[in-house]
């Protein structure tokens, strides 16, 4: 959770590894329950490779294809545990949740320093991106919410979730807590002996103070929070004396969605009214590249257009200006990245699953799941590996469980004696083979993964110090043929050694595929004095990406910096 959430492949094939070490005693101890997550998410990565090998994709983009392995073989652990243990796991990574909210206040106070945690006034912890991180804030306090009941120690300490939240000001993300919120009182059990309806209206009106005080005193923000908790803490035995009849809750519970809307229309009158303004246009512009992104689609609806494709292909075909190298769309990525195909299977499982949910009564699970689900629609949560493991565990909870091997041989002892061995011993052995299969696979796509990440940071660095032979030899790998990366590595390692020739010889033959090749030729060009050549070749690359301002800012500088000389 701490090493970005897994925004990057190799973070996410490190801890996969690591992962399929752990699961190996899991796996020879334990009898799995439903692996159908497991199942979908390795399915996705096969499609995945199979969509790397029709778009000629090269091998700076392998990892990224074979993360779907790592969380697959993570989607085995809710699968292999009991109901006992996953109960477990849920608390422990609830107080995880709490303690990473308490740890976003410290940073938010200057008290803790971490590189980009806090950015113009917001909270990015702990995932350096606001709206992944309150996203994370959201969803765990929402299953707070819906879990809550006499004896629960942890609720609490459930307001630091929402001051988490509210530190992010990520728009989306409180739209999404402030549904949660409602769906648990209106949707959830109707009665408990703490009511739901007064653990939100404190946690909130708490909450919502202390945001509005580490706002006005963020070097003081640990006070704020303390004193929330502190206030939060002796409510507790409030809120479980009083007992709230059951012809009043329909009124009651109207009362408290209204104060939580009302609170939240409060922070943005008060702190959060210049965010609305950036967040519509950031908005507006998310819809522009969900257009873009469909139009890509449509070309290659089958295999999309590779793992990774996406920041290669949509300065051509953009049209406004903006900078994303991953859609804010979760869905339409993975269609970008696997094709339609791979996309209807995740939301098919992530339905099913849901629905499984809702059958067994888990229905405040279900609730934060569906906050889960829905942000994604508008953000690149599921770019975050932290976050989409956590969802595939909350969409498992309504799946069989794992059992012991011993009870299994019980069962299977006892169904030998009816007469039935032949069934049952195939189907023993046949639940062992597929999570067994998958840990392989991720154990092996890891390691391929990262032995490409570990090639091309190589290459970048003989790139930096001229050594043309170390990147050439690259070149010769098999998967480099069609590489971008790799050929404009080759063409700055050419042009820090002073083979100024060869940098042009890619313009003069066509050969320029992007903007920082066309740069790279240009300016072995203008030490070649040909400085005609070199603005031409700019300007036909700025022709092909007429919304890439930063070509324009960078032609400007070249051709400037050339005049000065």
């Amino acid at each position: 959770m701490f090493m970005q959430g897994g925004y990057y492949a190799s973070t996410t094939l490190i801890i996969g590894a690591l992962g399929c070490a752990a699961l190996v005693p899991l796996l020879v101890k334990r009898r799995p329950g439903s692996c159908a997550s497991a199942a979908v998410l390795a399915g996705i990565g096969v499609l995945t490779f199979t969509s790397f090998f029709v778009n000629e994709r090269g091998i700076s983009s392998l990892a990224y294809g074979f993360s779907w392995f790592s969380l697959a073989a993570f989607a085995l652990f809710p699968a292999m545990m009991s109901a006992a243990a996953r109960r477990w796991v849920l608390r422990l990574l609830t107080w995880v949740a709490v303690a990473s909210a308490a740890i976003g206040v410290l940073v938010f106070s200057g008290a803790l320093l971490v590189e980009g945690a806090v950015t113009a006034g917001r909270l990015h912890f702990p995932f350096e991106y606001a709206n992944a991180s309150g996203i994370w804030f959201a969803s765990w306090y929402v299953y707070v919410l819906s879990t809550s009941g006499a004896g629960r120690p942890l609720h609490p300490t459930a307001c630091l979730l929402i001051i988490g939240l509210l530190l992010t000001m990520s728009v989306g993300a409180i739209c999404c807590w402030i549904g949660g919120c409602a769906a648990c009182c209106l949707w959830c059990d109707k009665c408990s002996r703490v009511p739901r309806i007064r653990i939100m209206l404190i946690d909130v009106l708490l909450g919502v103070c202390a945001f509005l005080l580490c706002r006005t005193f963020p070097p003081f923000a640990p006070l704020w929070a303390l004193l929330a908790l502190t206030i939060r803490w002796r409510c507790e035995s409030f809120l479980a004396s009083v007992e709230v009849p059951t012809r009043r809750f329909r009124a009651l519970r109207v009362v408290g969605v209204g104060v939580v809307i009302i609170a939240l229309v409060l922070i943005a009158a008060i702190v959060v009214s210049p965010r609305f303004e950036e967040a519509l246009g950031t908005f507006t512009e998310r819809l522009i590249q969900m257009n873009d992104a469909a139009v890509l689609l449509v070309g290659t609806p089958v295999w999309g257009v590779g793992p990774d494709g996406w920041e290669d292909a949509y300065r051509f075909i953009q049209s406004e200006s903006y900078t994303a190298a991953t859609v804010h769309c979760s869905y339409l990525q993975i269609a970008l990245d696997a094709g339609l195909p791979a996309l209807i299977v995740l939301l098919g499982f992530v339905l099913w699953s849901w629905l499984k949910l809702v059958q067994q009564r888990s229905r405040g699970v279900a609730v934060a799941a569906a906050v889960m689900v829905l942000h994604a629609a508008f953000d690149f949560d599921l770019h975050f590996s932290a976050l989409f493991t956590l969802l595939i565990v909350f969409l498992s909870l309504g799946l069989p469980p794992g059992s012991s091997r011993r009870t299994a041989l019980e069962m299977r002892t006892m169904h030998e004696s009816r007469g039935g061995e032949a069934a049952a011993r195939p189907r023993s052995r046949q639940g062992a083979l597929l999570p067994m299969g998958i840990t392989v696979l991720a154990l092996m796509t890891s390691a391929c993964g990262l032995g490409a990440e570990y090639v091309m940071a190589s290459v970048r660095e003989a790139a930096a110090e001229g050594d043309v032979s170390k990147v050439e030899s690259a070149l010769q790998l098999p998967g480099t043929a069609h590489d971008e990366d790799l050929e404009t590595l080759s063409m700055e390692a050419l042009l820090h050694a002073g083979a100024f020739d060869q940098v042009a010889w890619y313009a003069d033959c066509d050969r320029v595929d992007n903007a920082e090749q066309a740069l790279l030729a240009a300016t072995a060009m203008i030490m070649l004095d040909k400085e005609e050549e070199a603005e031409r070749v700019l300007d036909m690359e700025i022709m092909r990406e007429p919304f890439h301002d930063d070509l324009r800012a960078a032609k400007r500088e070249l051709m400037r910096g050339r005049r000065v000389t």
